[in-house]
């Protein structure tokens, strides 16, 4: 039994139904001695305020849309919706009748809380996706379609999908549906895949909209996995290629991936299967018999399964190179020189004759012998070749001359030598053109022909030609170091020139325009070098003066050098006024080591500034003197030695 309180007596009244009492009671809880029981007064009276709630979402939606955006579609009929859904579910079975025991149509108000919802969703969307897609119409409950779709074995028959639309309450909706498979359209999945489906509900009830749901269907197809080899067999270090080919039950082709393995082993990463097929390449295996398999995953739809061959190995023969000449001279002695074959792979050669042996004139049959340190995975070989051997051709050393005159024959001096460079008996036959005989003199370009008869029987006669070139003894000198147009040029060696015959002086000049001395100015020397510690950035400008018999004449030559010693840039030589807010600075040199930065009040001194030694390129001064010079000196360590350029500025006074 149970009891309940109410706001009205009514001794007739039971738990939960109280439609059923002969009066109508207002009992919003019915109470037992284990529950509190809500009635469907109450459960009436909470979708009565979740309806308001609905409408009030609706009104606002609508009203917010209506100051923003008054061309949104649908929002018309969302407004006219507004005030006709009250009116729909007034107007239906019993509304009005306010007796509980009445019948009445309550799925008339469930469905309109479907529409509303629809409704206020449809509002909710951004205007570009508010009229596309499947979406219902306004003022149309959207039904609940529920589709199954499930996973199949193979077995030749179609597997279609299954819908059904419901609507308040559970009640049926009557319409229909079209199916559209992926893939495959309209035509239910048969084979093995996985299916991607979407179930379009036409609804036949004006009170209910269309609808949309998807699904998936999957079936199962067996699959079967075969392994083939390119070639019946292959030797240590060949490639082989194994190709695995997957079948299912239909005949057609699975997709996924497959793992090879070579006795058991995986090779490389996965393959994907094209067209049922796949491939791997195994750069080498050890000589034996081997179990290839190829395992197929499996998935979407197809089983996994497995195939695999049985591959045999052999022991790889080595590859000779002996690339001897099929002809030497007589008298050589084979060494290392010959007898250089080579292999493959790592092993020791032996050589039938052996080294050190000098063969007789003729045809010979050398024979090299390979033993591979692996005799595992190597086989032994041999390779013969046939040389000739033919009295030796003596090498007939002359060279070409190009010669300044200077008022003496310039005579070839040929040599004849044979093999290590021995010296081959004989004499030499030469002949100047012009001139014969007679070695030249004077100016001018001369042929020679130089004829060597062997008085060695081991040796053949032999000839060689050469040209001697003598040219006017120059007047003016030309710098050998640096090249004309030179760059990074090294300043630690010096800078060098050619001779003049006769000379009586050289002058070099180094400026920075041509012809300018400004940076070099040697006065005049009698050597062919000079040393220059230091040289700006930049391109400058050498002229190098001869003077021969009076009469002065220079060559003019440029480059740009590896200064050797670092020169302030801020502040340059002779500045005023220099603003300390800004630190000294100078450019970095090229392997330097370190810089070393003095300011004095004397040349030299270090009284102001003393930095140490430091790898930076500025350094800042917070105050020095005014109103008077100030002397910097930068010294520049490379190469172990320190250099140094002086500096001189006044500060800016204050």
């Amino acid at each position: 039994s149970s009891f309940f309180w109410s706001f009205s007596d009514d001794a007739d009244g039971h738990s939960w139904n109280e439609y059923a009492t002969t009066k109508p009671p207002y009992s919003p809880f019915f109470l037992s001695a284990a529950e509190v029981t809500i009635s469907k007064h109450t459960e009436a009276i909470r979708e009565g305020a979740e309806d308001f709630e609905y409408l009030t979402m609706l009104r606002r939606r609508v009203a917010g849309l209506q100051e923003s955006d008054a061309n949104y579609p649908g929002l018309s009929e969302a407004a006219a919706f507004l005030g006709a859904s009250i009116a729909a579910v007034l107007q239906s079975l019993g509304a009005t009748d306010v007796h509980w025991t009445s019948d009445k149509d309550r799925s008339a108000a469930e469905r309109m809380r479907l529409a509303i919802a629809a409704a206020i969703d449809w509002l909710a969307a951004p205007a570009g996706e508010s009229s596309t897609g499947d979406r219902p119409s306004i003022g149309r409950a959207l039904p609940s379609v529920t589709v199954t779709g499930g996973t199949f074995v193979y077995d030749g028959q179609p597997h279609p999908a299954r819908a059904a639309a419901t609507g308040a309450y559970g009640v049926h909706v009557p319409g229909s549906f079209v199916f559209t498979y992926t893939p495959g359209g309209s035509a239910p999945p048969v084979y093995g895949g996985v299916y991607p489906f979407t179930a379009r509900f036409t609804s036949s009830d004006p009170d209910y909209a269309d609808a949309r749901v998807d699904g998936t269907i999957v079936v199962i197809e067996t699959t079967s996995a075969s392994v083939n080899a390119a070639s019946g067999s292959s030797a240590f270090g060949q490639a082989v290629t194994f190709g695995a080919t997957v079948v299912a039950a239909a005949g057609s082709a699975p997709a996924g991936t497959v793992r090879f393995r070579l006795d058991g082993q995986p090779v490389a990463a996965a393959v994907t299967l094209n067209a049922g097929s796949a491939s791997v390449t195994i750069a080498s295996m050890t000589p034996g018999r081997h179990i290839i398999s190829a395992e197929y995953g499996g998935g979407n739809g197809f089983t996994a399964s497995t195939g695999s061959i049985e591959y045999t190995v052999v022991r790889a023969t080595p590859i000779i190179n002996w690339s001897m000449a099929a002809i030497i001279p007589y008298s050589t002695a084979f060494n290392a020189t010959e007898l250089d074959a080579t292999a493959n792979v790592p092993g020791t050669f032996v050589y039938t004759p052996p080294a050190g042996t000098v063969l007789s004139a003729g045809p010979q049959q050398l024979t090299a012998t390979f033993v591979p340190a692996d005799g595992t995975d190597y086989e032994t070989a041999t390779k013969t070749v046939t040389l000739m051997v033919t009295p030796a051709t003596p090498a007939i050393t002359v060279a070409s001359a190009t010669i300044t005159y200077d008022g003496s024959p310039h005579p070839l001096a040929p040599e004849a030598t044979g093999i290590h460079a021995t010296p081959v008996g004989g004499s030499f036959a030469i002949t100047y053109t012009p001139g014969g005989s007679s070695p030249p003199v004077d100016p001018g370009t001369y042929s020679a022909t130089v004829t060597f008869r062997s008085s060695d029987g081991n040796y053949s006669d032999a000839s060689a030609t050469a040209s001697i070139a003598i040219t006017p003894a120059p007047l003016t000198a030309r710098m050998t170091y640096p090249p004309d147009r030179a760059t990074d040029v090294d300043l630690s060696i010096p800078i060098q020139w050619t001779s003049v015959l006769n000379v009586q002086a050289y002058y070099l000049y180094v400026g920075s325009a041509r012809g300018a001395k400004d940076i070099v100015d040697s006065g005049e020397i009698v050597q062919t070098s000079y040393r220059v510690r230091n040289l700006p950035f930049g391109t400058v400008y050498a002229r190098l003066w001869a003077r021969v018999a009076g009469v002065w004449r220079y060559t003019d030559s440029s480059f740009s050098a590896r200064p050797l010693v670092a020169t302030l840039i801020y502040p340059l030589n002779g500045a005023t006024d220099v603003d300390l807010s800004t630190p000294l600075q100078w450019r970095a040199i090229p392997n330097v080591q370190a810089y070393y930065l003095y300011v004095g009040s004397t040349p030299g001194a270090r009284d102001l500034v003393d930095t140490g030694e430091m790898a930076t390129t500025s350094y800042r001064v917070s105050s020095l003197p005014h109103g008077q010079p100030l002397y910097a000196r930068l010294w520049t360590k490379v190469g172990g030695a320190w250099r140094y350029a002086d500096t001189t500025f006044s500060v800016r006074s204050f």
